[in-house]
């Protein structure tokens, strides 16, 4: 079973989870990011979304928006920091 937080240190594993993923290693074989590949990633992720609404009941998609909402608002944050 895939964990998000590592057992031992607590942290959170998801740059790990992703770095294994095939997507990733696709993406990554020839050290080359395309606008095809992004727009294929961002097809994937949005059939993953697809799935989950489907899937989750109202409380469980309601933590869901919530974490991506935040993540989002995290990625933004960095990326306005670094500027």
């Amino acid at each position: 079973m895939k964990r998000l937080f590592d057992e031992e240190t607590g942290y959170l594993t998801i740059d790990e989870l992703a770095m294994k993923r095939d997507s990733y290693a696709k993406v990554l074989a020839d050290n080359v990011v395309t606008e095809k590949e992004i727009k294929e990633q961002s097809d994937l992720v949005l059939d993953y979304l697809k799935k989950m609404d489907q899937k989750l009941n109202e409380e469980e998609q309601e933590m869901v928006i919530d974490l991506i909402c935040e993540m989002a608002v995290l990625y933004e944050i960095s990326r306005l920091a670094d500027l």
